[in-house]
C-alpha cells in the first residue's frame, strides 16, 4: 500500500470505530442478560489496548519509546471519546 494512503485509511478506521462500532458496543447489555454490568465496555477496553499495541509496534523504529506509547494511547483513546460524545448526543 502506498505510504500516502496509510494516513487517510487510519483516520477513516478511527472515525468508523468512534462513530459506529464503539457506540454500538457500549450500548450492549451484560453477557449474562441481566442488563447490568460492563457489557461492551470490556470489548472496547480490549480493542483500545490492542490499538495501543499495534501503534507501538508500527512506530518502534521511528520514535522514542515514551513518545511511541504516549501517542499510541492518544490515538487509541480518541475513538472512545468520540463514542462517548455520540452516546451523549443520542440520549438527548
Amino acid at each position: 500500500m502506498p505510504i500516502s494512503l496509510t494516513g487517510p485509511i487510519t483516520i477513516a478506521c478511527l472515525v468508523i470505530l468512534g462513530v459506529f462500532v464503539y457506540p454500538w458496543l457500549l450500548r450492549r447489555p451484560a453477557a449474562d442478560g441481566s442488563g447490568r454490568g460492563p457489557g461492551g465496555w470490556i470489548l472496547v477496553a480490549i480493542a483500545t489496548a490492542a490499538l495501543i499495541a499495534i501503534y507501538g509496534q508500527f512506530a518502534r523504529d521511528t520514535q522514542p519509546q515514551v513518545l511511541r506509547w504516549g501517542l499510541g494511547a492518544l490515538w487509541a483513546v480518541a475513538p472512545v471519546v468520540a463514542a462517548l460524545i455520540v452516546l451523549r448526543i443520542e440520549r438527548r
